[in-house]
């Protein structure tokens, strides 16, 4: 792509904002870092009493630990009268300036986002905030969220839509509420990328950001363009053209949770009880916010004819099934989904190969040559899926020829 369209908006911030604001989690300086030794031991617990106490005015007879993910730890706090509730504490960050104001935001965005749900979507079964403090400086030193408890255990995925979809105003991240609770929005989530972008007002802005941000700062790599990649990047950037749909419910903004496991699901037998953990969250078009569940997923980058050794698997690698019957389920599920909202199904057809392409950038590992010749093989099949010749499209690009030339005839 020409130099000057490679330089993406974020390009202009200076170097400090290119450090992540997070460590591994063992390594973080927080004293509510999980321990394996000795995690069922809450950290600080008679400061968490003390300043429960004060928050919900009744005493706290035990609190225990229920588990962790990467940013947060949580903890089951028993009340002396009244139900048990949850404290949700933020953990994994560093204490320079950036990175203490990337946790204030961070849990800031997630408490707009639950209350937001609260608003406008009551059939969302989330949790209600009892208490939230999004400070670093906050009375237990920490950023944290006290919420009701949800009945239900962890379950699978089994996030079928919702009858009506949520929209927002931009693709991005839920960042505060306004006055009149309108959702003001800040840049898309993503914790691969080293320079936050957005929000965006059309998808072609969001695709452009991905892909310049990937090909200018890789993740795990300080920004450094790699000018033999340069040609992909651009056949991919055709793709797009071509990939993202012109329906207008297509590419209507909806609320994505971003990280629908196992762990962040609830249910009680075939009901849903629960959708927690939604720091992940974002505004993206429809035909990029419906997916299937990571399991039955064997396509883009993770078919094995692109990736035969698995480099970059989903969160359930275990649960891994057939070929044919993952198909078959993924028939059944997108018929199910189409009986709840016959958009979300047809968004999941719609849009699959520009998620595909989109996963490819989020799991770009610059030192892993691999990935890159598992991306070429796959622009060559969606090129000739679309009637175009991937030969004739470089052509185009080397003779500076328009793109029209490079379809099949």
């Amino acid at each position: 792509m020409p130099s000057s369209e490679r330089d993406c908006s974020s390009r202009s911030c200076s170097l400090e904002h290119a450090v992540f604001a997070f460590i591994p989690a063992w390594k973080s300086p927080s004293p509510f870092t999980p321990n394996c030794a000795d995690q069922n031991i809450p950290a600080r617990v008679d400061l968490l009493k003390k300043s429960f106490r004060v928050i919900l005015d009744t005493d706290v007879t035990e609190i225990r630990y229920l588990g962790h993910g990467v940013f947060h730890v949580v903890y089951e706090v028993f009340l002396a009268s009244a139900p048990p509730i949850v404290a949700r504490i933020s953990y994994n960050y560093k204490l320079d300036k950036l990175s203490l104001n990337w946790a204030h935001e961070s849990l800031q965005s997630e408490a707009a986002v639950l209350e937001f749900l609260e608003r406008n979507a009551a059939g969302v079964p989330i949790p209600k905030i009892l208490h939230a403090d999004p400070s670093p400086a906050s009375v237990i030193e920490a950023p944290f969220m006290l919420m009701e408890k949800l009945n239900g255990r962890s379950s699978g995925y089994i996030g079928l839509p919702l009858k009506d979809m949520v929209t927002l105003p931009k693709i991005g991240q839920v960042k505060r509420l306004s006055a009149s609770g309108e959702p003001i929005m800040g840049p898309i989530f993503d914790e691969r990328e080293a320079l936050p972008g957005g929000p965006f007002e059309t998808i072609e802005d969001y695709v452009k950001y991905k892909l310049t941000s990937t090909l200018n700062a890789p993740r795990n790599t300080p920004p450094n363009p790699d000018n033999t990649l340069e040609p992909l990047f651009d056949v991919l950037s055709l793709l797009c053209s071509r990939l993202i749909p012109q329906s207008r419910t297509m590419l209507r903004i909806a609320l994505s949770h971003g990280d629908l496991h196992d762990r962040n699901l609830l249910v009680e037998g075939s009901s849903v009880t629960g959708v927690i953990d939604w720091e992940a969250h974002s505004g993206l078009p429809a035909c990029l916010a419906a997916s299937y569940p990571e399991f039955l997923r064997q396509d883009g980058i993770r078919d094995k004819r692109y990736n035969p050794d698995d480099r970059e698997d989903g969160m359930n690698p275990g649960r891994r099934i057939p070929s044919e019957d993952a198909a078959h389920l993924r028939d059944v599920f997108s018929k199910a989904a189409g009986e709840i909202d016959p958009h979300f199904a047809e968004a999941l057809a719609v849009g699959e190969r520009l998620r595909q392409l989109i996963e490819w950038l989020d799991f770009a590992e610059w030192n892993w040559p691999p990935l890159w010749t598992g991306c070429n093989l796959w622009v060559r099949d969606v090129s000739l899926e679309l009637g175009l010749d991937i030969k004739g499209i470089e052509d185009c690009l080397a003779n500076n020829q328009p793109f029209e030339c490079a379809v099949s005839m």
